[in-house]
């Protein structure tokens, strides 16, 4: 009987630790692409009182000088400063590379929304110590905001394209701008 419950609590323990694999950036323990999905399908299941917003954010990658793990690193320390930007209920994601997306809870509206990209903006604004160099951080902010801009939709996907829309629109004003979805962007 002992040595059941113990092959059961290592099986427990192992199931526990594929799904978090299976829903977490390696490198960062950030929540991956499939994870974060999962946040914004069950924060719109919340029910028509929920409100929220979604960043994309793309980081541009350091120099190839800096070599695969200078690379690691700057990516690692920017994860680090994106998650301690946020607040505790908030969910920040690792897409790959430089693309990192934000699920913010705390974040009704577009002066929130703006507010919450300054705090962003100020955790990556002093430069990354590589080996002892520092690595400037230059990034751009896609917003959409939920219910606001779903229309009809009411899906992750959905709003994820959103975002990235509003992130190539944030792409074209420069580093370290941030720009709102709209549905022209959609047209």
């Amino acid at each position: 009987a002992q040595e059941l419950d113990t092959a059961r609590r290592l099986l427990d323990d192992a199931n526990q630790r594929l799904a978090f694999i299976a829903s977490h950036d390696a490198l960062t323990g950030l929540a991956n692409k499939a994870g974060f999905t999962g946040h914004i399908e069950r924060a719109i299941a919340a029910g028509p009182s929920a409100a929220f917003a979604l960043l994309r954010v793309r980081v541009r990658q350091p120099d190839a000088a800096l070599g695969y793990e200078g690379a690691e690193a700057f990516i690692a320390e920017v994860a680090r400063r994106l998650r301690g930007a946020v607040h505790e209920q908030d969910v920040p994601a690792r897409f790959g590379g430089g693309e990192f997306a934000l699920l913010l809870h705390s974040v009704a509206d577009a002066a929130q929304a703006s507010g919450a990209c300054g705090a962003i903006g100020a955790a990556l604004a002093e430069p990354v110590a590589i080996d002892g160099l520092p690595v400037a951080c230059d990034f751009t902010t896609g917003i959409t905001l939920y219910p606001r801009d779903a229309g009809d939709a009411r899906d992750a996907d959905t709003l994820l394209r959103h975002a990235q829309m509003a992130l190539e629109g944030a792409r074209m004003q420069g580093q370290g701008s941030h720009h709102f979805y709209s549905a022209q962007l959609s047209d």
